[in-house]
């Protein structure tokens, strides 16, 4: 995934395509879901990149990323890209001193004491 493809509006877009793979089935949605499956394995493997955008990850992906875990009726592939993506995204922000106080309510999560 080139840096420059990598960008807010794809995030947010990823983010309502989780929401339509797990949601209600229609036509084609096995098609779809699978689909939705590799994008998050190919942003799983790009991480790096989705760090350039860190207010698109905390705002549009993560929300999408939890609420797919939160689904009963999620499957277990969908499940563990899900944590993965979750993983390989959530923690270098949490670690990089850059990221952490540029979001509301961050700041590493250590008590600094």
């Amino acid at each position: 995934l080139r840096p420059r493809v990598c960008d807010a509006a794809l995030l947010a877009d990823v983010a309502k395509y989780l929401h339509a793979a797990e949601g209600s089935p229609f036509p084609g949605h096995q098609e779809f879901r699978g689909g939705v499956l590799a994008l998050l394995e190919t942003l799983s493997q790009c991480a790096p990149t989705l760090l350039q955008v860190p207010d698109a990850v905390v705002s549009h992906l993560l929300p999408a990323l939890a609420d797919m875990l939160g689904r009963p009726d999620t499957s277990a592939d969908s499940r563990f890209l899900a944590l993965k993506l979750t993983c390989d995204t959530l923690l270098p922000l949490l670690l990089d001193p850059e990221n952490a106080g540029s979001h509301p309510g961050g700041g590493g999560g250590s008590g600094g004491g």
